[in-house]
C-alpha cells in the first residue's frame, strides 16, 4: 500500500448494541420488545432519515445516519439513546450500555437467542475470517459499538491500514478505559472488521463506549486522530508495532498498552 494515500471526505456512522434490564436490574431479552430485525430494521422517520432500531440476538441494536464531524456523530447517538430510554421506560424497562453480561437461561430459550452473528467478520492483521462463537454453548452475551468509516476512493488495502490505525488509537487505549475483560471471549479481537460499500466497519470496541456522551465523543475524536496520523505518517510504524498492538488488545495487557500510548502520545482522557 502506498503510504502517500490520503483519506479524504470522511463520514462516520455506527450501529451500537445495548442490553435491556427491568427495574430490578434483571437482564431481559429484546425479542418481542423491539419490533425491528436485522433483515427488517424499524426505521424512525420522526427522528430523521437513517435512524433505526432492531433486535440482535437478545440485545437491542440501533443505527444512526452518516455524520461528518465527531460532534454530529455524538449527537446522533445521543438522539437514539434518548429515544430508546423513552421507548423502554413505557414498558418498565431500561437500556444498559456495557460490554458483556451473563443472561439467565430463561431469556435464552428461543432459536434467535442462540444465534450469533449475521455474517462473518475478518481480522485485518491476518486477513482471515474470525471464528464465529456458538450461542448454544454459553450464556455470555456481548455488546459492540461498531464504527463505520467512509472515505473517497476507498479500497481494501487503505481500509486494512486504517483498521490497524484504529486498533492503535481506539483499541489499545480501550484496554485502559473499559472495565470489562470478558467480551473478547466472544467478539472484538484486534483488527476486527467488515468491508462495506462506503469503506469499512471497525468492530473491536465494546458497547461501554456509548455509556456517556464524553466516551462517545472521545471515540469519534480518536477516529479523526487515527486518520490524521495516517495522512501524515502512513502506516509503516504501526505495522512495526503490530504484534504489540494485537497483544495489548487481545490479552488486555495494560503494560503493553501503556507503552504504546506513551510512544504515540495517545489521549486516554475523555
Amino acid at each position: 500500500m502506498n503510504n502517500n494515500f490520503q483519506y479524504k471526505n470522511i463520514t462516520l456512522g455506527s450501529d451500537p448494541e445495548f442490553f435491556i434490564v427491568n427495574k430490578k436490574g434483571k437482564l431481559v431479552s429484546s425479542i418481542g420488545i423491539i419490533e425491528g430485525t436485522k433483515d427488517r430494521p424499524q426505521f424512525l422517520p420522526a427522528l430523521g432519515k437513517g435512524f433505526a432500531i432492531q433486535t440482535d440476538n437478545v440485545l437491542g441494536e440501533f443505527n444512526i445516519p452518516p455524520s461528518t464531524t465527531a460532534h454530529e456523530a455524538t449527537q446522533n447517538i445521543a438522539i437514539m439513546k434518548a429515544y430508546i430510554t423513552g421507548f423502554l421506560s413505557d414498558k418498565g424497562l431500561l437500556p444498559k450500555y456495557m460490554a458483556s453480561a451473563v443472561y439467565p437461561t430463561s431469556e435464552l430459550k428461543s432459536k434467535e437467542a442462540k444465534a450469533f452473528g449475521c455474517s462473518v467478520d475478518y481480522n485485518a492483521w491476518t486477513e482471515m475470517p474470525n471464528d464465529k462463537p456458538c450461542g448454544e454453548k454459553t450464556s455470555l452475551r456481548s455488546a459492540g459499538v461498531h464504527f463505520h468509516l467512509g472515505y473517497d476512493n476507498h479500497n481494501t488495502p487503505a481500509s486494512l491500514n486504517a483498521i490497524k490505525a484504529f486498533d492503535l488509537f481506539l483499541g489499545v487505549p480501550s484496554v485502559m478505559i473499559d472495565p470489562d475483560n470478558k467480551r473478547r471471549q466472544l467478539y472484538g479481537k484486534a483488527g476486527c472488521f467488515r468491508l462495506t460499500r462506503f469503506g469499512f466497519e471497525y468492530r473491536s470496541m465494546s458497547g461501554y463506549f456509548i455509556s456517556s456522551n464524553e466516551l462517545t465523543r472521545w471515540c469519534f475524536n480518536q477516529i479523526f486522530k487515527a486518520i490524521d496520523y495516517l495522512n501524515e505518517y502512513g502506516v509503516s510504524e504501526i505495522l512495526k508495532d503490530g504484534e504489540l498492538i494485537q497483544n495489548a488488545i487481545n490479552n488486555g495487557d495494560k503494560s503493553i498498552a501503556e507503552a504504546l500510548i506513551t510512544k504515540y502520545n495517545i489521549n486516554i482522557k475523555y
